[in-house]
């Protein structure tokens, strides 16, 4: 009700004074309704940020086309070894030259490092 009538301050202040319990759900939905107002979507990820549902996160930020944001919080909360090769150079796929060259450099420094080849496994459908 808040968005439709173009509250975005007063719902930003009803979720400040945590007079709504802060979920996953409603982040989510929150998110559904950035389109209204850039600032919509930044209180989701804050709240996500707050609950520590940095996978969420991770996957926000690859739909959004922040691919080096979404690796670098993959980084930074999680074990950098789990971040998904495939999901991440697809969407970098649909950035920039660069942002795919990055991406792809880290994968093989990651491959080279874990079982010395620059090669992906079959199983994670990067080769060709």
């Amino acid at each position: 009700t808040l968005v439709g009538n173009q509250k975005v301050h007063d719902l930003q202040q009803v979720l400040s004074f945590q007079v709504l319990h802060e979920s996953k759900p409603l982040a989510c939905f929150l998110l559904s309704l950035a389109n209204y107002d850039p600032l919509i979507s930044q209180m989701s990820l804050d709240m996500l940020r707050r609950l520590n549902a940095h996978e969420i996160i991770v996957e926000i930020l690859l739909e959004q086309g922040k691919i080096l944001d979404a690796v670098r919080l993959t980084r930074q909360y999680t074990n950098p070894d789990t971040i998904p090769a495939r999901r991440v150079l697809d969407a970098a796929l649909k950035a920039d030259r660069m942002t795919f060259f990055s991406a792809y450099n880290f994968f093989i420094s990651r491959n080279q490092r874990l079982r010395g080849t620059n090669d992906f496994q079959k199983s994670k459908f990067c080769n060709g």
